[in-house]
């Protein structure tokens, strides 16, 4: 894996927009915990995917990007699939919200605000992983009084979903890097990751962000520097885990602990990529990524996405802080793994 593959843009491109599969969590109910700001909630639930508690049904049979420049007309309702009337091209189109529905922090504000959220972490992802992560936009539909809004995706021609990218018997690139974004971007729903092929190999890549800016990222809780140290610690520190009963969860390790519910990091395959090196390089490189990625890139993202300025002002405080604790976090482990860290990537 090169520094090039994960190359970062700089500036979202203006690519057509792709949606994903969806998948629904459910988990404990965490103490009171307040947010950043103004947002204060008493009781948070933290869910991991296993209820439908929204749907997509009766989709509109035109779709309207935000900003005016798309139309999208419904071509396969059972698969979400749409085509954009000028150029003919295929997306897919969700409107589901499971954030809104248990009650996460920001999401709670409205269905179109949890959307934005979505489609916020979505570009975030592309961001920092580059070419090969979809695009999104917000969509909205054709009633005027009570519209529906949706996730629209740029398509991602994948080989394997899930569990089933260790099918491939092929080392995919990418998964601990992914993995690193998505705690950053406090989404933990991880099992959406799918395998991609092209001249470098497979890599992983994020789909469905629809979890993304949970109370695992917009909770002061989850937001102080010993905690964050913590988890990053637990996933940079385990070595030879040859089962899921050999891992051990000290108390501030929360969100990874509810990442190793899911059947993808329990896997033989993954395990084996948690006991490696390459494991250590990936993240290092990602933490480097989101350290050295300017601010600027972040806010115009939000800005562009997020309608309520109250939110969009509170999300950009978080991830300020966030991008600041985790470029620290960096910089006080990497020293402590450094001969890993040469041993596979030279320079890191």
């Amino acid at each position: 894996m090169t520094r090039e593959f994960f190359e970062k843009k700089r500036k979202l491109p203006s690519l057509s927009f792709f949606l994903q599969k969806n998948s629904s969590p459910q988990s404990p109910l965490k103490k009171k915990e307040k947010l950043f700001g103004s947002y204060i909630f008493e009781e948070e639930k933290i869910s991991s995917p296993t209820s439908a508690t929204s749907t997509d049904s009766g989709m509109d049979a035109l779709i309207v990007s935000m900003d005016g420049n798309k139309t999208f007309e419904i071509i396969d309702e059972e698969s979400n699939e749409v085509q954009e009337s000028r150029t003919n091209q295929r997306y897919f189109a969700s409107s589901n919200a499971e954030m809104f529905y248990n009650g996460h922090a920001w999401h709670r504000d409205s269905l179109k605000t949890s959307i934005e959220l979505s489609v916020c972490g979505g570009n975030i992802y592309a961001l920092l992983m580059g070419r090969k992560q979809p695009l999104y936009d917000v969509g909205v539909g054709e009633d005027e009084v009570n519209p529906v809004y949706y996730r629209i995706s740029s398509k991602v021609n994948f080989l394997a979903e899930g569990e089933a990218i260790f099918t491939l018997n092929k080392a995919v690139d990418g998964l601990i890097f992914s993995l690193i974004i998505s705690y950053f971007l406090g989404d933990y729903d991880i099992s959406n990751v799918v395998a991609v092929e092209d001249n470098d190999g497979l890599t992983a890549v994020r789909i469905d962000p629809e979890y993304s800016f949970s109370n695992y990222c917009s909770s002061e809780l989850y937001n102080q520097h010993g905690r964050i140290l913590s988890e990053l610690n637990f996933l940079l520190q385990h070595q030879a885990v040859h089962d899921p009963s050999d891992l051990r969860f000290d108390s501030g390790v929360e969100f990874f602990k509810e990442c190793f519910t899911h059947h993808l990091l329990k896997s033989k395959s993954f395990l084996q990529l948690f006991s490696s090196d390459k494991k250590v390089s990936e993240a290092f490189l990602a933490l480097k990524t989101i350290a050295e990625t300017p601010f600027e890139q972040f806010a115009d993202i939000i800005d562009k996405t997020i309608s309520n300025q109250t939110i969009a002002e509170e999300v950009k405080k978080v991830l300020k802080s966030r991008q600041q604790l985790f470029s620290r976090c960096h910089d006080e482990l990497k020293d402590h793994f450094e001969s890993k860290l040469t041993q596979s990537q030279p320079g890191f």
